[in-house]
């Protein structure tokens, strides 16, 4: 799924980069990953703060659980 590849994407960046380096590049790179989903401007807006590893993956799971608990709208193309 998407959201494992970021949490994945943001262990990955801190083992190579260190925690601090990984989680300024993380700021852009993030916001990305989740161009035209619903409320992503929310996601980005929180995340150019970010600071650990920690707080970016809570950050993550909680856009997620968002997206999950938002019901699938049924789209028909006629």
């Amino acid at each position: 799924m998407h959201f494992d590849l970021m949490s994945d994407y943001v262990k990955e960046s801190v083992i190579y980069l260190g925690e601090k380096k990984a989680c300024f590049i993380l700021r852009s790179r993030l916001s990305w990953l989740t161009k035209g989903f619903y409320q992503c401007s929310q996601f980005r807006e929180s995340i150019k703060k970010i600071s650990s590893e920690k707080e970016t993956l809570l950050l993550i799971n909680d856009y997620k659980e968002i997206l999950m608990s938002r019901p699938i709208q049924n789209q028909t193309n006629f």
